[in-house]
């Protein structure tokens, strides 16, 4: 059960996900103390044979997507770039969360919006918000003219 759910998770699942397939919190640091799981983060793993197998540039977003318990949206210029719109290259990761959330991290910048379901697409094992929106987001964070016209 736990393969079935990583395999669209790109490799990546959360300690409570393992719990639900049958996997102790004894078993889970069982399987990352021999090197089965990978540990990536507090309560997050990834099946070692994941990382090593070709995947895809946006397979990194699938652990951001599960930090979030499941709520951010890959948005402005991280989302021009999964979409391959234009000439964007972020050096950050942007994501969209809802207003009551409270996570952190420094490796991410968080934007708190409302995205209506149609301007949001699905993606394996991630969330991702939808060009038009993109763009605008972008253009209104100053993003270099080269870049908005590029994606435009």
């Amino acid at each position: 059960m736990l393969w079935e759910l990583v395999s669209g998770q790109r490799g990546y699942f959360t300690a409570a996900q393992a719990v639900e397939a049958a996997y102790s919190h004894q078993a889970q640091r069982f399987h990352a103390q021999r090197g089965n799981w990978l540990h990536i983060d507090r309560g997050l793993y990834r099946i070692r044979e994941f990382s090593v197998l070709p995947g895809d540039d946006h397979d990194y977003l699938v652990r951001w997507w599960l930090w979030s318990k499941r709520r951010a949206v890959v948005s402005h210029v991280s989302a021009l770039a999964v979409h391959d719109l234009g000439i964007a290259n972020p050096e950050e990761i942007h994501l969209t969360v809802g207003s009551g959330f409270r996570q952190r991290s420094q490796q991410v910048v968080l934007h708190h919006a409302e995205l209506r379901p149609e301007e949001i697409e699905d993606r394996e094992g991630f969330r991702v918000a939808g060009p038009l929106r993109v763009i605008a987001e972008s253009a209104a964070d100053a993003v270099d003219q080269d870049v908005i016209d590029s994606a435009a």
